[in-house]
């Protein structure tokens, strides 16, 4: 796809086609955008990326609530809420306020 630069028409390819660039189990990532890259000439695209931190939010709004962060740390999950830090055995990777995640070098 060639969005000629284009951000607004990026974001809306990558609203539009979730399945394109995020797996199953959102684990690991698979990026089809690498075809975008290509065509806007940037130098770097493609490859696999590995989900490195959550941050969710539970509450009524982003006005009213409280976010935690879940982190992989050492191949371990780990939540940091406010000023406790625990193991997060099963991170709520679907509820994802923010991703962050960690290109992988084949």
């Amino acid at each position: 796809m060639n969005v000629g630069g284009d951000i607004e028409k990026a974001t809306d390819w990558i609203f539009n086609n979730p399945e394109a660039s995020v797996s199953s189990s959102m684990d690991t990532v698979t990026s089809d955008i690498a075809s975008i890259s290509r065509d806007v000439g940037l130098p770097d695209g493609g490859g696999r990326y590995q989900l490195m931190g959550v941050v969710s939010h539970s509450g009524t709004s982003t006005l009213c609530g409280h976010y935690v962060a879940h982190v992989l740390k050492d191949g371990r999950w780990v939540i940091f809420n406010d000023n406790k830090v625990g193991a997060s055995v099963n991170p709520p990777k679907e509820m994802g306020y923010l991703y962050f995640f960690e290109r992988l070098h084949d």
